[in-house]
């Protein structure tokens, strides 16, 4: 059986609480870092390696970070994950609490329904460029 090539990358994550009244900057962080373990604890085939978040601060307003202040990455040992049914299969339920067990550190979310009821994102993969002596490898031209 021959091997398949794993195509490793981050997916970026921008997002917005689209209803500020009902859900809050504190359940949204809540949910996240429930989210977060669960793409961590897929199966080490599939796994993500690291997720981060960051949140806009002020007092430097740069670009359109107000109107998106959330900024989420996702490290992938390959981008191929993300079409797969185990990626596919991790919830998006806004009370992740009522999916599995917490551990120790995690705070129930306390809001039924599901994450894009609540929250807006923009989503962008990118594949890693191997690089060679700290430059990118390209293939070599062939001049004519």
């Amino acid at each position: 059986m021959a091997s398949q090539t794993k195509d490793p990358g981050i997916m970026l994550v921008r997002t917005r609480i689209t209803t500020p009244r009902t859900f809050t900057r504190d359940q949204y962080h809540a949910w996240t870092r429930l989210h977060f373990k669960d793409l961590l604890d897929m199966s080490s085939s599939s796994s993500c390696t690291l997720t981060t978040r960051f949140t806009a601060t002020e007092p430097v307003p740069l670009g359109d970070q107000w109107d998106w202040p959330y900024f989420n990455t996702i490290h992938l040992p390959d981008v191929g994950i993300l079409q797969g049914k185990e990626y596919a299969e991790v919830s998006r339920a806004l009370d992740l609490e009522n999916t599995r067990a917490l551990v120790d550190g995690e705070s129930p979310v306390g809001k039924p329904g599901l994450i894009f009821n609540v929250v807006d994102a923009a989503f962008a993969v990118y594949e890693e460029e191997p690089m060679e002596k700290g430059l990118p490898s390209r293939p070599s031209l062939q001049q004519c």
